[in-house]
């Protein structure tokens, strides 16, 4: 709710209509300004002042005055060192001066013996550099041979190649593939059971096209060879694939390496990761 007060005049616009409620300004409770009004008495006004206050009287600090006066003092004594320094420096230099002029005048006396020339030192001879010591004969180093890598145990070799398009007919459906051929050949003295690697084409310069992971179970005998058919199911959305079935037989070249070999007598060899 809103109240007057109706000693000051201040509007409260929040008020609570508490009984003992005061005004924020005045503090004066609005109950009993309301009921002496009602009285007819006047509650009690707060006198107004109209005295002027009294000019404030300017300080200046005492710092300034005497950091004033502790440089002028120091001033006082810095300046009669300073020309005492001066007066001592200008003696010293005058006494220095006269007694160079009596040192340069020559004093003859008779009993004095006669001064010598200085003797002259015998010629030094001559430094020798001591030669270097004689390097002995060496026999020429060598120059290193480049290492021969091992022999492969199997190699292979790239004997057909084609392409086999996809077939709806006959019921079947036969997917599009990159067919070839490949020749595996012992090059050890023992019967190869089995044997796994990784089987890249490349082209004429070496520079890899495809490459894929190999598993071979069939039977090869120690200085033997086999043929293998093989394929790999084309897409045409793979570079490699296109890229792959875009060689012809004469410009692929393939190399094998061998991962495990397993013998037919039961032990096995590892000649490098997969």
């Amino acid at each position: 709710m809103v109240r007057k007060c109706l000693k000051c005049g201040t509007v409260n616009d929040s008020a609570t209509g508490s009984p003992t409620e005061a005004c924020p300004n005045c503090s004066v409770i609005y109950a009993k300004a309301e009921a002496a009004a009602v009285a007819g008495k006047a509650p009690p006004q707060r006198p107004i002042s109209t005295a002027k206050p009294a000019p404030r009287e300017l300080r200046l600090p005492l710092w300034p005055t005497v950091a004033c006066v502790a440089c002028l003092i120091v001033g006082f004594f810095v300046g009669r060192e300073q020309m005492r320094y001066q007066v001592a420096s200008a003696m010293t230099g005058a006494l220095a001066h006269a007694f160079d002029g009596l040192a340069s005048k020559p004093r003859v006396d008779a009993e004095s013996p006669a001064v010598s020339a200085p003797a002259t030192p015998p010629p030094s001879e001559p430094v020798v550099a001591p030669s270097p010591p004689a390097i002995a004969d060496q026999a020429p180093i060598a120059p290193k041979e480049p290492a021969v890598p091992p022999k492969p145990s199997i190699t292979a070799k790239l004997v057909k190649k084609g392409f086999r398009d996809q077939d709806f007919s006959g019921g079947h459906f036969i997917k599009a593939a990159i067919t070839f051929a490949v020749q595996f050949h012992n090059e050890t003295d023992k019967n190869i059971r089995a044997f796994d690697g990784v089987l890249s084409f490349n082209d004429l310069l070496g520079n890899r096209v495809y490459a894929a992971k190999l598993t071979i179970s069939d039977p090869l005998s120690a200085g033997q060879s086999i043929q293998w058919d093989g394929e790999l199911e084309y897409n045409q959305f793979v570079s490699d694939h296109a890229k792959l079935r875009g060689y012809d037989l004469n410009n692929t070249a393939i190399t094998l390496r061998v991962h495990k070999i397993l013998f037919a007598d039961g032990t096995s060899q590892t000649e490098g990761q997969e």
